[in-house]
């Protein structure tokens, strides 16, 4: 069956994902541009797939086990599976992008056992990713609280805290110095070429809903999953589940309460919802579940994103 492809690791599981990454990219952007497809959204729908390929190389570093995020072969359906129902009301763009990126690196850190290795280094690096991370949106501070899943789980608490603090003050006096050089002002203006959107400007007219009830169902499985012990590449006191996990609440809570600043509302939870996505359908060991399940989230989102963009039903 289908999902078989994504049960292993092979070129031809690359080029399946690559294939529905287009068709998601594709479809979403015919439909916000009310129904009529021209030779532009092909162009633009290939450049944004050739974009999110960066995922794809993660996955790969994954499964040959040069990095330490537990991504497998599986996310490589869950991520386009993601993107068929995913709320895009503009703002991907270059800085968003790099946002995400740091996010990866981070969750690299917490993917390690820092207790056979230098916990303070890590630390350090995680103050510094934070830090960058924290002077582009100030409202993503809050990732410093995510810091002590790795710490309570250390002996020596106090020297990572130290390493922490460490990363984040020698990492924001040159960002304060190098900023103010460039702008004459301290605070952090988003440079024109960073925040240019990858596509066109056709903004989803319908309800974010859909993707609401999606998130929050990857949430109470992302909860659910933390209670079970299964083997494999998911364990169950993974400190990148419970990163994840971190993540994906406080994307729910950035967008409840406005935080997160300008477009693309909801970028923030693709990624965790991705990866909770990925770790049920490795989850589930018949094969009839998980194509039903492929099969319901696909129809779901192509009539909701008809339906969204009054397509159908109009």
């Amino acid at each position: 069956m289908f999902t078989k492809i994504f049960k292993s690791h092979s070129i031809l599981t690359y080029m399946v994902s690559f294939f529905l990454t287009v068709c998601a990219v594709i479809f979403d952007l015919y439909t916000r541009n009310d129904g009529e497809f021209n030779p532009r959204i092909f162009i633009q729908g290939l450049t944004l797939s050739l974009s999110i390929l960066s995922l794809f190389g993660i996955v790969f570093l994954s499964v040959t086990r040069r990095i330490s995020i537990p991504f497998s072969s599986i996310h490589l359906l869950s991520f386009p599976l993601c993107f068929n129902l995913f709320y895009q009301d503009q703002g991907l763009n270059y800085e968003k992008v790099i946002l995400g990126i740091l996010f990866l690196l981070a969750l690299n850190i917490f993917s390690k056992d820092l207790t056979k290795g230098s916990s303070e280094k890590s630390l350090f690096s995680l103050g510094v990713i934070f830090t960058v991370i924290s002077f582009i949106n100030l409202s993503l501070s809050i990732f410093f609280l995510s810091a002590f899943i790795l710490i309570i789980r250390l002996n020596d608490k106090r020297r990572a805290i130290v390493s922490l603090l460490g990363g984040f003050f020698l990492t924001l006096q040159p960002l304060l110095i190098a900023t103010y050089l460039l702008t004459g002002e301290f605070k952090y203006s988003s440079p024109f070429v960073l925040v240019d959107n990858l596509t066109f400007n056709g903004q989803s007219k319908g309800t974010e809903w859909g993707w609401v009830f999606f998130v929050i169902a990857m949430l109470i499985t992302a909860i659910y999953l933390s209670q079970k012990k299964y083997s494999g590449t998911f364990k169950k006191d993974n400190g990148a589940d419970a990163f994840m996990l971190f993540w994906l609440i406080t994307s729910i809570v950035c967008r409840g309460f406005n935080l997160f600043e300008g477009d693309g509302i909801w970028l923030l939870s693709f990624i965790p919802t991705g990866y909770f996505l990925g770790n049920l359908l490795a989850l589930l060991t018949r094969v009839f579940y998980s194509e039903l399940l492929l099969f319901a989230i696909v129809a779901f989102g192509v009539l909701l994103k008809l339906y969204n963009n009054g397509i159908l039903f109009s």
